[in-house]
């Protein structure tokens, strides 16, 4: 017994010491979850306000949010949905059990899906005692914490109303906008919506972006039906992560997609020399989860680093 007490302490003592060395620093940080074959993307502000997006299939964003919360202390200040498909939402259901949440941002669809039954009646039961708050977010809304902003740009309010025949196209998608530091996070999007974005983008639409991006999370885990070429050159990442399984059954990310973002002759793919000058396309830097696990991303106001 006494040996066990030992333990117990020396592992809280290194938990709360982890918790603390990751707690320094004034910078944001945006995780890509490995949560297998799903999304999941932490954000952590400088003044470390916690926004999760999506929780992925299963319990593992559970399990991984204990790293960031000691003595299980879990306390988001916002949770957000993209779309109700189980690799977004199980893992949501499952933080709403054992996390205090300030915000929930989602926007209601028509879907039927136990999941997402028991996602809406959990909701309902924190807004009707208080505990939470639970906003939309549709193109036009801007929600702003700590000096982030989140610019929603899909879905409009006319989409969202008529309705989706393909829930992926419902996804929340936002860029984020912190400074010089821009993130393009699209849950399942798929090409219509993408090229929708694409067009109003080259219109001008997106005045806060600072060419090039920084952050470019590929759409739908990386499936051929989740990349628009012509955005993504638009945007001109300097990171595309790829949130997907381990062999998954779905086959993603799509071979052809990914020998596109990791490109080294790049007239192969763009078919012109001018562009060979893109400077992502030079650099070519794709993450993986399924590869390199959790990626992790800082930026302090003045530069950014990833792992």
């Amino acid at each position: 017994m006494k040996t066990q007490i030992i333990f117990y302490i020396i592992a809280l003592s290194i938990r709360i010491l982890l918790f603390y060395n990751q707690s320094r620093g004034n910078y944001l940080e945006i995780a890509f979850l490995d949560v297998g074959q799903g999304d999941s993307v932490l954000i952590t502000t400088p003044l470390k306000k916690r926004v999760l997006i999506d929780g992925g299939e299963g319990f593992t964003a559970d399990r991984l949010l204990d790293s960031y919360f000691p003595l299980n202390n879990c306390h988001l200040d916002v949770l957000a949905l993209t779309h109700p498909h189980a690799d977004h939402i199980e893992g949501l259901n499952r933080v709403l059990d054992h996390c205090k949440v300030d915000f929930i941002i989602f926007n209601p669809v028509e879907y039927d899906s136990y999941l997402y039954d028991n996602w809406l009646s959990k909701v309902s039961e924190l807004e009707n005692s208080g505990k939470s708050k639970v906003f939309n977010c549709v193109d036009g809304d801007v929600i702003k914490i700590d000096g982030i902003t989140f610019h929603c740009i899909w879905p409009t309010p006319e989409a969202l109303e008529k309705g989706f025949s393909n829930i992926n196209n419902a996804s929340l998608t936002v860029f984020l906008d912190y400074g010089d530091f821009e993130a393009f996070l699209s849950g399942d999007a798929e090409t219509g919506v993408l090229e929708i974005i694409k067009k109003r983008l080259n219109g001008g639409a997106f005045w806060f972006i600072d060419y090039p991006l920084e952050v470019y999370k590929a759409s739908h885990h990386g499936a051929e039906n989740g990349f628009v070429k012509g955005l993504w050159i638009k945007l001109n990442p300097g990171v595309t992560v790829v949130s997907v399984g381990e062999d998954n059954k779905f086959g993603h990310p799509s071979q052809d997609v990914i020998d596109f973002f990791t490109a080294k002759k790049c007239t192969d793919f763009f078919g012109s020399d001018k562009l060979c000058n893109l400077p992502a396309a030079k650099k070519g830097l794709v993450k993986r989860t399924d590869m390199d696990g959790t990626v992790k991303i800082r930026y302090n106001l003045s530069k950014y680093e990833h792992n």
